[in-house]
């Protein structure tokens, strides 16, 4: 299989862009180039490459191509600047038939997890496993694995909200207080101290989106994070913990349904969304501050927004997949870029998230419609497996590969340029 090998994931290529592949077993060109023509952008192609230049007889090998994420100041994430990668490592990887065995060599029965050790409730289109054991974190995060589930993360304020909704709930419904506990959360900053992230979804820590009990995070020897549960919003607040203490834990998993449309679902449980307000996401002159909202959190679960940008990969393979017939890489590329502008540093991030979604209506319609509204459900061809940034998979050969700059490389580019600079000005001084 044809896979893109970002930073996040490996996500399959679009059969759109493989027109020009050749898998035959006879030549193995592993690589992918791709040849862009601006004047005629219909006509950009990728093919298949040595992935070794020595190995080609190509007499003009091609350009590299880089792309990077446009950063926001690290004060709106909790991240140690010195860390070498901002990923989670070997804590993001989950393998369920791996953990399965693991638990199964120790003797712990996954059904007795599943149906005998735990509360399980619903809400704000997930399924919860609160469980009455207790354990350390890494025991916490394989249980998880194996049930197919993962540790819980509380990215967002309105993930809190509806914790803390489901708290109240359950305790008026049953009476007990059983899930008002401390619960681990797949938060930790095992892989560099200071750098926290939620390690099942393998995003940073926003300031602004999360609560702390003692205020800030107590970096000591308490790497891993827990959650107190409580009926109200305000008393749910995360803390550190040693990663070997014993603690309940919570995990979950999205409802069945498709991509898109499971997190529709799950953003208007989220918000808060009135009937009304749903049917009428179709209509964007209507629309209320909680829909705005709504379109944040769908762009933030589908990875087309990140810390305050649109980020264009995540975006493209999204076109890809759900408007295949009007498929234009130049097209989309420029659509990115001008809506990119519309989300203002700084700014009320619903309102500019709109603002976003309106320039992409704008210029491509039917693809925008799809993602903003559930009432718009047309030409969906959602049967082919869930393409989520949060599914970890790994490329072959790069399980461990980690990105480190070439500081003796970096050195001698500093140096072409200062002669490059040296030898303009000479040339100009001539003249």
């Amino acid at each position: 299989m044809w896979s893109w090998c970002t930073k996040d994931t490996p996500l399959p290529i679009g059969n759109e862009l493989l027109k020009n592949i050749s898998n035959s077993a006879e030549i193995e060109r592993n690589c992918v180039s791709i040849n862009i023509d601006m004047g005629n952008p219909k006509s950009t192609i990728i093919a298949n490459i040595f992935c070794n230049t020595d190995e080609t007889t190509d007499p003009t090998p091609p350009n590299l191509a880089c792309e990077l994420i446009a950063k926001k100041p690290n004060d709106k994430m909790i991240v140690n600047s010195t860390c070498r990668s901002t990923s989670c490592g070997i804590n993001h990887q989950c393998k369920k038939n791996d953990a399965v065995k693991k638990l199964a060599d120790k003797g712990v029965d996954i059904l007795n997890i599943r149906y005998g050790s735990g509360i399980h409730l619903s809400a704000c289109s997930r399924y919860f496993l609160f469980s009455y054991e207790s354990t350390t974190y890494d025991d916490a995060r394989e249980k998880c694995c194996a049930l197919g589930m993962k540790l819980l993360s509380v990215k967002s304020a309105a993930k809190r909200y509806c914790l803390a909704t489901l708290t109240k709930s359950y305790m008026e419904k049953t009476g007990d207080n059983d899930i008002s506990d401390v619960f681990w959360t797949s938060g930790t900053d095992l892989d560099c101290k200071g750098n926290y992230r939620w390690c099942s979804v393998d995003r940073a820590f926003v300031k602004s989106e999360v609560r702390w009990a003692n205020i800030k995070p107590i970096v000591k020897s308490e790497r891993c994070v827990t959650i107190q549960m409580s009926d109200m919003e305000t008393n749910t607040a995360l803390q550190t913990a040693d990663c070997s203490a014993i603690k309940r834990f919570v995990c979950e998993v999205r409802q069945s349904g498709t991509t898109v449309q499971s997190i529709q679902d799950e953003c208007i449980d989220l918000i808060g969304l009135s009937k009304d307000e749903v049917d009428g996401l179709d209509i964007t002159k209507n629309y209320t501050y909680s829909m705005k909202c709504f379109l944040k959190c769908v762009a933030d679960n589908l990875g087309m927004i990140i810390f305050g940008n649109m980020k264009g990969g995540n975006t493209l393979r999204l076109m890809e997949k759900y408007d295949k017939e009007n498929y234009d890489f130049i097209k989309n590329t420029q659509t990115i870029n001008l809506c990119n502008t519309k989300l203002v540093p700084n700014s009320d991030v619903c309102q500019s998230t709109y603002e976003m979604f309106l320039c992409g209506i704008s210029r491509q319609r039917q693809f925008f419609n799809k993602i903003m509204s559930p009432n718009n459900k047309s030409n969906y061809n959602d049967n082919e497996p869930t393409l989520m940034p949060e599914i970890p998979r790994a490329c072959y050969n790069r399980m461990n590969v980690r990105c480190g700059r070439n500081v003796f490389y970096q050195l001698i580019l500093i140096l072409y340029a200062f002669l490059t600079h040296l030898l303009n000005k000479n040339r100009y001084k001539d003249v």
